[in-house]
C-alpha cells in the first residue's frame, strides 16, 4: 500500500496523457540556468543514488534492520519491506535480498499468511489488516528472485502469501483491497473480521499475478479479470479510475489524497505488462520533460515523479525517463541528519524524508541508469 501524502497533488499529467496537451518551458531540473545535458544528468543522479543508499542506512534503519517509515514516524510498513526486496533484486545483492526475507518471516508474516500493513517499533502489529498489493509485491520479488538464484524457499514462500491471498482477498476472481482479522486466544485461531468490498487499481499489479499464475494455476482466472478491470478502468479516459466496486459493478473515484501515485501506478502496471502501444502515450512524453507535475501549492512529488520515469521506460522512452528522473535532483538536501536523502521541506528550514520515496526513486534509478551495484 503507498502511503497517504501530506500534500494532495492534481492530475494535471494524466489529463496531459490523454488530451494531448502540453506546454513547452525548459525541461531542466535546475531552478536556474540552461537545461543540463544527458550526460550531466545521468552523472548526478548516479551520485544521487549512491547518497540516498547511504542514507537509508544512516537516517532509517533501525537496529532491528527494517527501514522506518520516514524520519518522523517510527513504525515499519508492509509497502517498504517489497519495496526494498525488489531493490536488492535489481541490484544483483543476494545477501541484502535475504537478509530481508528473514526481516519479512520475523516480523511480517501474519496468523493468516499476510502481511499486516503497519507494525510499531517493537515489532508489536499495528494494523490488524493487509493491503493486497503490498502481498502481491513481496510475492512477485520473491518469485523473480527464485528466477535468478533458484531457491526453491522463495518460491515456496511466495506460494504461500499467493494461496492466502487467494483465500482471504480474492471473491469470485477479484483481487479486492484486503481484509482484516482477529488476533489468535488462547483457544481460538486468528479469523478473518472484514474483506474489503472495493477494489483499488493501483493495487492491481498484474505482472505479479501473471507471476503466481505460472508457479499456482488458480490464479489464473484473477489475472484474467484483473486485467480486464483495470485496462477497462484506464483506457479511453481524462484519467484512471480509482477504484472498482464489484457490488455495483461500478467504477469510482474518491478524494485521496495521494490518488496521483496510485492512478500513475495504474499505468505503470499496463506499460510494464505491454498492454500499452507506447505511441498511445506520445503526448506524456512530451508533457513529461517540458512541464513540471505539480500539486495544488505549486509543489512536485518524489514518487510521482520516479514512477513516471518507470512508465516511460517501460514505454521504450529512454530519453524522456531520464530527463523526468532529473527532477529529482530538486529534492536533494544537504541537511546532515537526512544525510542524502530525497526529502520535502515541510516548513522553514524543517525537512522530512519517507522510505518509500526513496525505495521508488531508487527502483527507478536502477531501471533508467542500470545497476550501480
Amino acid at each position: 500500500m503507498f502511503l497517504k501524502r501530506k500534500i494532495p497533488v492534481i492530475l494535471l499529467f494524466l489529463i496531459l496523457i490523454f488530451s494531448g496537451v502540453y506546454y513547452i518551458t525548459k525541461a531542466s531540473p535546475e531552478a536556474s540556468g540552461a537545461p543540463l545535458p544527458q550526460a550531466a544528468i545521468r552523472s548526478e543522479l548516479e551520485e544521487a543514488r549512491r547518497q540516498i543508499l547511504k542514507g537509508l542506512d544512516g537516517c532509517l534503519r533501525s537496529t532491528s534492520g527494517l527501514l522506518f517509515t520516514n524520519t518522523e514516524e517510527r513504525t515499519f510498513l508492509s509497502e517498504t519491506v517489497g519495496l526494498e526486496m525488489m531493490l536488492h533484486l535489481s541490484r544483483g545483492d543476494k545477501v541484502s535480498f535475504d537478509r530481508q526475507v528473514k526481516l519479512l518471516k520475523s516480523f511480517f508474516i501474519g496468523p493468516l499468511g499476510l502481511l499486516p500493513w503497519k507494525i510499531e517499533e517493537n515489532h508489536q502489529t499495528a494494523e490488524l489488516w493487509n493491503a493486497s498489493v503490498d502481498d502481491l509485491r513481496v510475492a512477485r520479488a520473491l518469485i523473480l528472485a527464485d528466477r535468478r538464484w533458484e531457491n526453491p524457499d522463495y518460491l515456496e514462500l511466495a506460494r504461500s502469501i499467493g494461496e492466502a491471498l487467494l483465500k482471504y482477498n480474492v471473491v469470485d476472481g477479484l483481487l479486492l483491497d484486503g481484509c482484516s482479522w482477529k488476533k489468535p486466544g488462547i483457544i481460538s485461531k486468528a479469523r478473518v473480521d472484514q474483506v474489503y468490498d472495493t477494489s483499488t487499481l493501483a493495487y492491481a499489479d498484474i505482472m505479479a499475478m501473471r507471476q503466481l499464475s505460472e508457479i499456482d494455476p488458480e490464479w489464473v482466472p484473477v489475472l484474467q479479470r484483473m486485467s480486464g478491470v483495470l485496462m477497462a478502468g484506464v483506457m479511453g479516459r481524462d484519467s484512471p479510475w480509482w477504484l472498482f466496486r464489484p457490488d455495483a459493478n461500478a467504477y469510482e473515484e474518491t478524494d485521496q489524497d495521494d490518488e496521483i501515485i496510485g492512478k500513475t501506478m495504474s499505468l505503470l502496471y499496463l506499460a510494464e505488462a505491454g498492454f500499452v502501444h507506447p505511441g498511445t502515450f506520445d503526448p506524456f512524453a512530451s508533457a513529461a520533460v517540458s512541464e513540471k507535475l505539480l500539486d495544488r501549492y505549486g509543489n512536485e512529488n518524489i514518487s510521482v515523479i520516479s514512477l513516471a520515469a518507470l512508465f516511460l521506460h517501460h514505454s521504450g522512452r529512454e530519453t524522456e525517463a531520464l530527463l523526468m528522473l532529473g527532477r529529482l535532483l530538486d529534492f536533494r538536501n544537504d541537511e546532515p541528519a537526512l544525510s542524502g536523502l530525497l526529502c520535502y521541506e515541510e516548513s522553514e528550514g524543517k525537512y522530512s524524508a519517507w522510505a518509500f520515496d526513496n525505495l521508488i526513486a531508487l527502483l527507478a534509478m536502477e531501471a533508467v541508469l542500470g545497476s550501480g551495484n
